[in-house]
């Protein structure tokens, strides 16, 4: 094999191990606020949540509007309201930061914890593979939403699981991970007990050892699971007139309403067939791997090693849950690509020849990627697809430069294919960041300019969003307004005179009333901005 010049294998995974992560870091960073907020998904909930938590000082009770949100618990909010406080404001940049320090945190676990049981080899690529696959570079890293966060709870907890278990140490196993999992169920609620009951008794059952599900710690771990559940209800129920069983059946509806049960028998039979498909798409490129399963002898490769063998029993295992159910998005998934990547990688390395087909297709493919990036980049300043042209022959001929120095080094050293197809993907986001993010920007630059002029238009009086409106997802529009005002934005039935009401004209039919602005929302009716007459009552 041949390395660069003073080089070897450990030496040059540390030189690209921290050049990547300094540029993963950065083109992470440096474009994290550059699409306001998404008022078409669940980011807008999640900052809308947290901000209703701090104008109102009530950190127990979720709020939406300032109506009780039953879907999620609150401890992911709890995080968004610290980076909230930290950064001063409400900026897109603390919302999403926490997203970045989850991707980055547990990269480094993965690379600890397989390290330790496979080798640094198969380790570095796994890592690296979680933290640049394609879902993670170019949609979830901009966007503020809780999987990420989630995910670095669950996988822990599986890591901690195969550790304490092999150590016999049975009371630090379920005590930890049954903090693990409270603190998981606070965050998303009911798939973390699904997780936690699947991977215990998968692991049970294949140590044979499942006498030890009826053993003192199993039970003391349940009760450190009951005793956080137990405190945080017991004052969320203090606060709020709700039935516990409103809650509760809330938070199961929410967590199976994407499986066959609510969706049908042929929905679930056709994800049952597409799913295998979809995961490969979302998480390429490095899911190109799984031709490493074709290989003799792979399940005999796979049950010899005693952490792969684990890794595919809880990926198998738990996975099945998503594999059933029909409407599943690929962010529910991150806490199993780590087990997935260092099982590919694990029969990629350790079993292959660099001479078998396996190794050829995969450094071919990759290669000819680089070389197409180069290309692209090449022809980018000539096209009318982008907008921003700014500096734009400089930025692509410094794109074109690396991706070509990139494209020799491949070719002239065997050795650093792998590698520097690493670096690749990690500049071609930077790329991304320059020049394909604003046309997303631009209709969430919309959004928060009409709430910024809906909150103006209102200042120093109350504004309400009139009860039975068909405002559509209202939730980024709402968390604009709000921050703006510093009050939270509610649902009102009753017709107050000198107050504002955000409206479709259906709602208000029949009241005399000033218009003010008239604007549509995501999924909304065409609504209005209105202002009720100080000495206007509504008609009968």
């Amino acid at each position: 094999m041949i390395y660069p010049p003073g080089s070897d294998k450990n030496s040059l995974q540390n030189i690209v191990g921290v050049i990547s992560l300094i540029l993963l870091t950065t083109a992470y960073l440096t474009h994290l606020d550059f699409i306001p907020l998404n008022v078409e998904n669940d980011e807008a909930r999640r900052a809308l949540v947290a901000a209703e938590m701090i104008i109102s000082g009530d950190y127990l009770t979720p709020t939406l509007n300032g109506e009780l949100y039953l879907n999620k618990p609150p401890l992911y909010n709890w995080i968004i309201a610290v980076y909230f406080k930290l950064s001063g404001g409400y900026s897109m940049f603390a919302l999403r930061l926490q997203v970045i320090v989850a991707t980055l945190l547990m990269g480094w676990l993965v690379y600890v914890y397989t390290a330790k049981h496979l080798d640094k080899t198969v380790a570095f690529f796994t890592a690296f593979a979680f933290m640049t696959n394609g879902r993670t570079l170019i949609y979830d890293s901009f966007l503020g939403l809780i999987d990420t966060t989630f995910a670095l709870f669950v996988y822990l907890s599986f890591m901690l699981v195969y550790i304490y278990g092999n150590k016999k140490k049975y009371f630090h196993l379920f005590l930890i991970t049954y903090l693990l999992t409270a603190l998981g169920f606070l965050m998303k609620g009911m798939p973390a007990l699904v997780f936690q009951a699947i991977t215990l008794l998968t692991w049970a059952v294949w140590k044979r050892k499942f006498k030890l599900l009826f053993h003192v710690s199993h039970f003391a771990g349940i009760g450190v699971l009951g005793l956080i559940l137990g405190t945080y209800y017991f004052f969320y129920f203090s606060r709020n007139d709700i039935a516990p069983v409103t809650v509760f059946s809330n938070l199961l509806t929410e967590s199976t309403k994407r499986t066959g049960v609510y969706l049908g028998l042929r929905e679930t039979i056709l994800n049952l067939i597409t799913f295998p498909f979809e995961i490969l798409y979302h998480f390429a490129p490095w899911t190109l791997f799984v031709i490493a399963l074709f290989q003799r002898k792979v399940w005999k490769k796979i049950k010899e090693n005693d952490f792969i063998h684990y890794s595919f029993l809880i990926f198998f295992f738990n996975i099945l849950v998503y594999w059933l159910s029909p409407q599943v998005y690929a962010r529910y998934l991150f806490m199993f690509l780590p087990l997935m990547y260092s099982i590919l990688f694990f029969l990629f390395f350790r079993w292959l020849d660099e001479s078998s087909w396996q190794h050829k297709t995969i450094n071919g493919v990759f290669l000819f990627s680089v070389l197409l990036l180069a290309l692209t980049f090449t022809v980018l300043p000539f096209l009318d697809v982008v907008k921003d042209r700014t500096l734009i022959f400089q930025k692509c001929f410094l794109l074109v430069l690396v991706f070509g120095l990139l494209a020799w080094f491949m070719i002239r050293f065997k050795s650093i294919r792998l590698y520097g197809f690493i670096i690749a993907v990690i500049v071609f986001r930077i790329g991304f960041n320059w020049y394909i993010l604003e046309p997303r920007a631009e209709k969430f630059v919309k959004a928060e300019a009409t709430a910024a002029t809906i909150a103006g238009l209102s200042a120093h009086a109350p504004l309400y969003i009139l009860g039975n409106s068909q405002v559509g997802n209202f939730d980024g529009m709402s968390f604009h307004i709000a921050t703006r005002r510093n009050e939270i934005l509610r649902i009102n039935k009753e017709i107050i005179p000198g107050a504002f009401y955000i409206t479709d004209s259906a709602q208000i039919s029949g009241v005399g009333y000033e218009h003010l602005l008239s604007f549509t929302n995501y999924l909304s009716d065409p609504l209005m901005l209105v202002k009720i007459p100080e000495n206007k009552t509504i008609a009968e």
